[in-house]
């Protein structure tokens, strides 16, 4: 028995027969040629263009139908540089002065290209590796008139092991052929990761030397959870894994059972159940996970992995394609919350204490044009589906006016132009500072509802760096100040007659539903694999004793007293949700 760990990139575990598979490098072999067999090899070179070019674009329609956009896009990234105005202007260049074959002059244009970009610690960089590579290798295979990677010979499903997998030969993964995927390379932001995910397949990368130390036919438990590897396990990690796996299993059982009924307790008060989404493909899990929406939509990602600011037009793309896909449900976009470690990816700049510096609201109000983009393309997408707009990080009045003027500005400036949005687009912002909590009577009349950001209030009322292992004991969800603050923003709201939801880490704990409950939240924003256990939980328990189990908690003068009484009011028939 021997435990490998690497990083798990799609979760799932699976107990299964390992199938090595060593894909043998191509090495284009040097080959001078004569002056009349130039214009041959040029032409083989335009061959394996639009061979490849056609297959690429096959890959990507098939992800376009099946996932969506951004998936499809990883592939689009390939047609692009296949259409680079210098790639094979070089490789045609050298096979005219050097006198080369075609397969070797591309393969040494592709390796100047990465030799430009291995250094680099940005990962869009690390990712054009990627595609480079897998671009070389569909040239090569073309060029070289030899097979690509196939799966041909596997005759019963196994977990595929192997140094690396290109984009390409991800997505070639049937799940009746592949039950699990590790890779020595790759990492959570790999393109074989992502794809991964989509494809649902568990998977492990990152596990150093893992095709020299896994044979075919060796028995391995793979924990896409955990990034474990396991080869030939005892019969105790197995029996461990099995009964690990059977309740994920009967997990999504449940999980299924409850898709089709209301989130209401059982003295009949319904409540929201939203989700909160990193990408816009996850959009498409609102029907699947039968969600009342969308609670929190990051923009980040357009702006983190690249450069450059992205266009009006390409931001309400996205937004309209997210709003279309939740319908009938509302989708809240969160305006840009860059700043913090994110900053330096857009600016160039660091900050000495980036997470109490210029971030969220406070920096778009600095770089308005940045900001006036981002509402415009909000405002033209509202149009297309019922979209809500929210500002970050407000601390002061005067924060959420100036936003909201550079807000009818962009309404403005859209009426001129006659394009259409929604004139009655809902507004809100996140209360995520103490601040903010305080004068929630100043900012509610202002506003349409508030979201209760937990995870920066506790780290700001706290006075903790929450990402600091030193600080842990001290990041306390349940202190008496979270919860007094946080029954003081949801009677202001309810006073000023607007909604007020919660779309922290917080809301996502089954423990603490109840008490969130009876502190009369109207909406929970939830991680996906949250959403069923806080249903249930709201089914289990009525609203009457939900309110009562507050007031105690709220007499309470530690965390742990206030953790204690949740613990001995949890549902006895639930409180396998609570185990640690």
């Amino acid at each position: 028995m021997k435990r490998l760990k690497g990083i798990g990139v799609s979760s799932g575990i699976v107990i299964g027969k390992a199938h090595l598979f060593k894909k043998d490098g191509l090495v284009a072999v040097r080959r001078s040629i004569k002056k009349d067999e130039v214009g041959l090899e040029i032409s083989l070179l335009n061959q394996a263009k639009e061979k490849t070019r056609d297959d690429i674009y096959k890959i990507r329609g098939r992800i376009l139908e099946e996932f969506g956009k951004g998936f499809a896009d990883i592939f689009t990234v390939h047609l692009a540089l296949l259409d680079d105005p210098l790639l094979l202007p070089k490789v045609k260049k050298r096979i005219e002065e050097d006198r080369v074959n075609a397969s070797f002059a591309f393969s040494e244009a592709v390796k100047d290209a990465i030799s430009n970009l291995i250094f680099s610690n940005n990962k869009q960089a690390v990712r054009m590796i990627d595609i480079l590579h897998d671009i070389s290798e569909k040239m090569l295979h073309c060029l070289e008139e030899q097979e690509s990677f196939t799966l041909s010979e596997i005759k019963e499903k196994v977990v595929l092991v192997v140094k690396n997998l290109t984009p390409s030969e991800t997505v070639q993964l049937s799940k009746e052929k592949v039950a699990g995927i590790v890779c020595s390379l790759g990492g959570q932001t790999s393109h074989a990761a992502i794809l991964a995910q989509a494809l649902r397949i568990p998977a492990v990368l990152g596990v150093h030397d893992a095709e020299d130390t896994i044979s075919s036919g060796d028995t391995i438990i793979l924990d896409g959870i955990s990034g474990t590897v396991i080869i030939n396990p005892t019969p105790k990690d197995r029996q461990f894994f099995e009964e690990k796996i059977k309740r994920v299993e009967k997990d999504t059982k449940k999980r299924a059972s409850l898709l089709h009924l209301p989130s209401e307790t059982t003295d009949g008060h319904k409540i929201k159940l939203c989700a909160n989404i990193e990408l816009p493909e996850e959009a498409r899990l609102v029907k699947e996970e039968m969600v009342e929406g969308i609670g929190l939509f990051r923009t980040e990602f357009m702006f983190i992995k690249r450069d450059g600011m992205p266009e009006e037009d390409e931001q309400e793309e996205v937004y309209s394609m997210v709003a279309r896909k939740s319908h009938p449900h509302p989708v809240t976009i969160r305006t840009l919350d860059l700043g913090g470690d994110k900053l330096k990816f857009v600016l160039g700049q660091e900050e000495e204490n980036p997470f109490l510096g210029l971030r969220a609201i406070r920096f778009c109000l600095k770089y308005k044009n940045i900001f006036k983009t981002q509402l415009r393309a909000i405002l033209r997408a509202s149009s297309k589906g019922r979209i809500r707009v929210m500002f970050p990080m407000v601390s002061s009045q005067e924060e959420l006016t100036n936003g909201l003027v550079l807000l009818s500005e962009a309404k403005e400036e859209l009426k001129r132009e006659g394009i259409p949005f929604d004139e009655e687009m809902e507004v809100g912002i996140m209360i995520e500072t103490p601040s903010a909590a305080f004068t929630t009577d100043l900012l509610a009349p202002l506003v349409d509802f508030f979201s209760i950001g937990t995870n920066d209030l506790i780290q700001y009322t706290m006075a903790i760096d929450r990402v600091n292992p030193e600080l842990a004991y001290l990041y306390q969800p349940l202190h008496p100040a979270i919860l007094r603050l946080i029954k003081v923003i949801v009677d202001v709201a309810h006073k000023n007659e607007i909604w007020v939801g919660m779309c922290g880490e917080m809301a996502s704990d089954p423990l603490y539903a109840t008490l969130l409950l009876g502190f009369g939240l109207d909406e929970f924003s939830l991680t996906w694999g949250a959403i069923h256990k806080i249903k249930e939980v709201i089914r289990t328990v009525s609203y009457k004793e939900a309110k009562r189990l507050a007031e105690r908690a709220l007499l309470l003068d530690s965390a742990q007293k206030v953790e204690a009484l949740l613990k001995k009011n949890f549902p006895t028939e639930l409180r396998e949700m609570i185990k640690k």
